[in-house]
């Protein structure tokens, strides 16, 4: 077992992030959609979002 990973990546990337994996035969690498346009919200804003979805990012690397 390695590094417990999870990739998070807004929509517009999630098409690459996937290939990508395959390509490196980490098929099951977990991935976080984030909405697109995240690079545009506050920083308040993304670490609200991040705070709520620790849950599913901690459920992402203990799977």
């Amino acid at each position: 077992m390695g590094t417990p990973a999870v990739g998070l990546v807004t929509e517009q990337f999630r098409g690459l992030a996937e290939a990508t994996a395959r390509g490196l035969r980490v098929d099951n690498q977990p991935l976080i959609v984030l909405p697109s346009g995240y690079d545009e919200w506050s920083e308040d804003d993304i670490r609200a979002d991040i705070a709520s979805r620790l849950d599913e990012i901690v459920d992402a690397l203990v799977a």
